[in-house]
């Protein structure tokens, strides 16, 4: 019988641009396995930050597991992102 492996924390990677944030969401396992749960873009205004924290509620469906953020940042564009983050996001 196999066992199944249990989930141990939540990626989500932004590539961020002038205009716009690319945004992955991924679980990894005790296995090391990680899997894809989604991806989307959304425009880089401040606006939009709320409506980013609704899907990433739909795909980080385990409230449980940590949430870690990793980000590209080239030049400044990453900074707006990077403080709601901080200001919003309960974070260790």
């Amino acid at each position: 019988m196999k066992a199944t492996a249990t989930f141990l924390r939540y990626g989500v990677g932004f590539d961020i641009g002038k205009d716009t944030i690319h945004v992955c969401v991924s679980v990894m396992d005790t296995t090391g396995k990680v899997t894809v749960k989604g991806t989307t873009k959304l425009v880089n205004k401040a606006a939009a930050f709320s409506g980013l924290m609704t899907w990433l509620g739909k795909h980080c469906k385990q409230t449980d597991l940590p949430v870690r953020y990793v980000m590209e940042a080239t030049g400044v564009y990453h900074e707006t992102l990077a403080w709601y983050l901080f200001t919003k996001c309960k974070l260790p």
